[in-house]
């Protein structure tokens, strides 16, 4: 581009105007300089240096032409800038310049230079600009200095932001302090900050505020330097730690005349170092916890380190002494055999480990010299009890290794797959199998089995050891020739310190002759399964070989459950017993006895066993045959019939000695019942009299229990609805038994009718629930339950004494005291009782049991101690419909004047009735017993026969009543007596016309019935 429009001048005209002035200043400059017309900028002038670079030839030229060009090697943009800077100069009069820019001339180097380009304008005699002075001064150097300083600044402010620093300085004449932009952001304050000396030290946290101070104003005065660490508090609130470092500033004469310095964040170094420290007191802390001894060593071998296992192993008494050499310690000695390794660890640089007995503590170390850079770091760990634990193991394997049972120490896994690595066997093993410990170690005990070894028991073995269990087994193994033996094995696991199982342990002994002798047995045993006893055959270490079907039946077990274990822990109760047993069987080769056992469902059961020694060829014991015969059943009813008969003889008894007290009472209660009527006017013997009857009624009341318990006593059964007659009975069992105990009725829905006499029922609940309620003074639960029971040959009641039938069941339970044992086998029995005396008779759950066998039922009673007792009757069932109650007879007034025939073998009794009788008006005949009687009979009619049942001479009251309405059909009949339950057995019920008395009565009450007696029917 060119600078001007104009025409190149003529040669001969380029100097005509030129005054000699500027020629010679032009010619004197050093650098590139071009006196220049202002009209069209012609070049007028040159300096030497541009003349000789350029050549004269470019005088008079316009300077268009040369730039771009020989003048000026530049792009087009800079011929412009040159342009404008010229007519700014010619137009304003003022000088102006272009920055420093390439701007390459010939002449130059390769390379280029940088020049910075000013134009001054140079005005004429009017005044208005003639000429411009154009130089070109070359600043490459300094160009190049200045983006070197700035570069360095560059990579200063770089530096200073990374390693967050900033500098600051501090004038003594003005107090400010000037902070960097590095030490701004430090600080967090705006770039620029200026501040004074107050400002500066309130960053500092109060703890480091004074002697930062003190810092400055020692450097402000003596010039003294100073770096300080302090913890500080930024313009934002922030804490931080910093570095601050400040220096005197002196003038020409070496006064202070201010502080210059940097101030750095430390704030994260500060941080690593905290943390360091805390890394390094807890690194210290473990390794002077650990039990193994710990010290570093410095290439003088003294000591740099030691924890308080190796300061108190090196006789060091603390800490402080630490930098002595290690040889000066007893057992270190550098000719000793430890420091003699300790020093070739160092020599070789490498890490050695070795075992070593210590003098000076008694004891066997595993030392470790690891070399360092600073020397050696050795660790001391005691392995004084592995040694002794080797030394055992040495002597373990020694006699492992002698014995004659075959033992395999393999890993603890793989269970499944190949199975676990044989790692140890014994002597035992290759004289057994042939096979030697090279051939087997890595191998798994599956190199012993062959087509014959039970996979069943294997799948047992595994799963056992799967679940880290011990296991026993019998298994067929082989030798390496094929041979066939059978071993029991026994394999137990081992574990480390914590528990983890590392390896199983197997020790086999050979039973091949046992087994042949139990194959056999078991082939002759086969025909024992079909009988009824159990077979056991069991070794002499206590182990059953053999069982049959009728054991496994009996016990419950299966014969892979018996098979291989204990009796004694299987089944045997008592043991005490089979010591005195097992004795016995040594000395005479047999025993016999009765044994307690338990069967797996825990029920007791009691065998009577024979034992029978079998022995080998050579008399020595080889095997035990038990044969053992289950008698619990029989025992129990052997028990059961001795208590029945045992009831049935005190029954008897009581029945006896009821009936003939009830023939006194009859003659007391009678007399006593006259006496007080004829002794109206005397009050005193008329009091007499009635407490004589009072007893007797007493008597009576005690002889009805008695023909309870005996079954003779009087019932009169009927059908009846049980669950309205325990509801009838509620509010009386309430108010009997007290609000402390909650008493519940259960009864059943579509309950059956029960044959039974109903008020005698009522006596037996009553009675069983006093019984409950004495059982429980502090209150508890009494349940009365109805239910209906099919009793057929399935059906078990304790007592064995219920017939197959259908029964109405009443269940009485609470929760109360219970009854031991002992006392429950004697509940039933008349006249026991465990209450004290004078609470009770003993009488009233035998007159419960009494009043449920005369009737055709059971009673049962069950109780354990602190838990209750609970009764059951069984109602014999009865099919029909309860008839209403009929309506009570009129009786007319007592006395008539009827034949009656009075039969009574009792002289006494006779008399006193006859005499009654005539009182009442009524003729009456007397006669002993039956023979008598139907003497009587055949003779002379009569209109009502007043007997006894039981007389001497072979015919009782019923069967003399039978036969006198055969011969009188229309004869009356009035039966009597304390009880009749053996009568009615054997002649069967009367018949229903036929009435009843029962002894003891009253005049009134005999009265009554004869009179009824007679009126009926009528």
């Amino acid at each position: 581009m060119a600078l001007a429009d104009t025409q190149r001048p003529s040669p001969d005209a380029t100097n005509c105007a030129l005054p000699p002035r500027f020629g010679a200043l032009i010619r004197s400059l050093p650098g590139a300089a071009l006196l220049l017309s202002a009209d069209r900028f012609r070049i007028l002038e040159a300096s030497p240096s541009l003349l000789r670079a350029s050549g004269a030839g470019i005088t008079g030229r316009p300077l268009a032409d040369l730039v771009p060009g020989a003048l000026g090697a530049v792009p087009d943009e800079a011929a412009e800038a040159l342009q404008a800077l010229l007519r700014r100069a010619r137009e304003t009069g003022r000088p102006g310049s272009l920055p420093p820019r390439p701007w390459g001339m010939a002449g130059d180097a390769p390379g280029g230079r940088v020049r910075a380009l000013s134009a001054a304008p140079v005005p004429g005699e009017d005044g208005a600009v003639e000429f411009i002075l154009l130089q070109a001064e070359d600043v490459t150097e300094r160009e190049a200095d200045r983006a070197r300083l700035a570069h360095a600044l560059k990579l200063q402010r770089v530096t200073g932001r990374t390693a967050r620093l900033g500098g600051w300085e501090m004038s003594l004449a003005t107090g400010r302090i000037a902070w960097a932009e590095e030490a701004c952001a430090v600080l967090d304050l705006p770039p620029g900050h200026v501040s004074g000396l107050r400002e500066a030290l309130s960053f500092a946290l109060p703890e480091w505020r004074a002697g930062l101070r003190a810092a400055f104003m020692g450097c402000l005065r003596n010039g003294t330097g100073f770096a300080s660490e302090v913890e500080i508090v930024a313009a934002r609130g922030w804490r931080k730690w910093v570095r601050i470092v400040g220096e005197a500033e002196r003038d020409g004469a070496g006064r202070v005349r201010g502080v210059a310095g940097a101030i750095q964040n430390v704030s994260e170094r500060k941080a690593v170092q905290e943390a360091n420290q805390r890394l390094a007191e807890r690194l210290a802390a473990r390794v002077g916890g650990i039990t193994d001894a710990f010290l570093t060593l410095d290439n003088a071998f003294r000591l740099t380190y030691a924890n308080p296992m190796a300061l108190a192993l090196l006789a060091i008494p603390d800490a402080e002494r630490l930098g002595q050499p290690v040889w000066e310690s007893p057992g270190f000695a550098a000719e000793g055999p430890i420091g003699h390794r300790l020093a070739a660890a160092a020599a070789e640089g490498r890490t050695l480990r070795f075992e070593a007995f210590l003098d000076a503590a008694g004891r066997w170390f595993d030392i470790h010299a690891f070399p360092t850079l600073g020397g050696l770091t050795v660790t001391l760990h005691d392995v004084t009890e592995r040694r002794r634990e080797q030394e055992k193991l040495r002597l373990l394997e020694a006699c492992v290794a002698r014995m004659n049972d075959i033992v395999v120490v393999t890993e603890a896994a793989p269970i499944d797959e190949a199975g676990p690595r044989i790692v140890f066997v014994n002597d035992a093993f290759e004289r057994r199998t042939g096979l030697v410990r090279e051939q087997v170690y890595g191998q798994t005990p599956r190199i012993l089995q062959g087509p014959g070894t039970q996979r069943a028991e294997l799948d047992r073995i595994r799963a056992s050891l799967a679940a880290s269990r011990p296991v026993r087994a019998e298994l067929i193994n082989y030798t390496r020739t094929g041979e066939e033996f059978w071993t029991e094995l026994d394999i137990q696991p081992v574990g480390d310190a914590d528990g983890r199982i590392t390896h199983w342990v197997a020790v086999n002994r050979e039973i091949t002759e046992r087994r042949h002798y139990q194959t056999q047995l078991e082939e002759q045993a086969a025909l024992l399964d079909q009988v009824g006893d159990s077979i056991l055959v069991r070794t002499m270490d206590g182990r059953i070989s053999y069982t049959n079907t009728s054991a496994q039946r009996l016990y419950g077990f299966s014969a892979e459950e018996m098979l291989g274990e204990d009796p004694r822990a299987l089944i045997h109760e008592r043991h005490e017993a089979l010591e005195d047993a097992m004795a016995e069987l040594l000395a005479s080769g047999h025993w016999a006895g009765q044994l307690f056992q338990r069967c797996k469902d825990g029920t007791g059961i009691v065998v009577e066993s024979r034992w029978t020694l079998m022995r080998h060829a050579d008399g020595a014991p080889r095997a035990i045959l038990s044969v053992n015969t289950d008698i619990t059943g029989r025992l129990e009813l052997e028990a059961r019939l001795r208590q029945s008969q045992r009831l049935e003889a005190v029954g008897q008894l009581t029945g006896g000695v009821a009936h003939d007290f009830n023939n006194l009472l009859t003659v007391i209660l009678g007399n006593a019942e006259i006496l007080a009527e004829s002794l109206v006017g005397d009050d005193e013997l008329r009091d007499m009299a009635e407490m004589t009857m009072a007893a007797a009624e007493r008597g009576a009341a005690l002889t009805n229990r008695l023909l309870a318990f005996s079954r003779r006593q009087a019932l009169d059964p009927k059908v009846t609805e049980v669950n309205r007659l325990l509801a009838g009975l509620g509010t009386m069992l309430r108010r009997t038994i007290g609000e402390h105990i909650d008493l519940r009725l259960l009864r059943a829905n579509d309950l059956w009718h029960a044959m039974i006499d109903p008020p005698q029922l009522e006596n037996a609940v009553l009675n069983l629930c006093i019984n409950a309620r004495d059982a429980m003074p502090s209150g508890g639960r009494l349940t009365i339950e109805t239910r209906n029971i099919d009793h057929d040959t399935g059906f078990a009641v304790p007592e064995g004494e219920l017939a197959p039938g259908e029964y109405v069941m009443i269940a009485v339970s609470d929760t109360g005291t219970g009854m031991e044992p002992e006392v429950l086998a004697r509940a039933f029995e008349p006249f026991f009782t465990t209450k004290e005396v004078g609470q009770g008779s003993g009488l009233g759950l035998s007159m419960v049991y009494g009043f449920m066998k005369q009737s055709g039922g059971h009673a049962s009673i069950y109780s354990t101690p602190g838990l209750g007792t609970a009764v059951r009757l069984y109602l014999p069932r009865a099919h029909g419909r309860s008839a209403p109650e009929p309506a009570a007879p009129v009786v007319r007034g007592a006395g008539g004047s009827e034949r009656v025939l009075l039969v009574e073998d009792d002289a006494l009794v006779r008399e006193h009735v006859a005499a009654q009788l005539r009182e009442l008006g009524y003729r009456v005949e007397v006669v002993p017993g039956a023979a008598e009687a139907l003497e009587a009979l055949a003779a002379r009619n009569f209109d009502l026969l007043f007997t006894d049942i039981v007389m001497p001479g072979g015919m009782d009251g019923l069967g003399l009543a039978a036969e006198a309405r055969r011969l009188h059909p229309g004869l009356r009949v009035l039966l009597t007596s304390g009880y009749t339950e053996g009568a009615l057995t054997s002649y069967g019920p009367p018949e229903p016309d036929v009435m009843m008395l029962s002894k003891p009565y009253k005049r009134r009450d005999m009265a009554e019935a004869v009179r009824r007696a007679l009126d009926h029917g009528r």
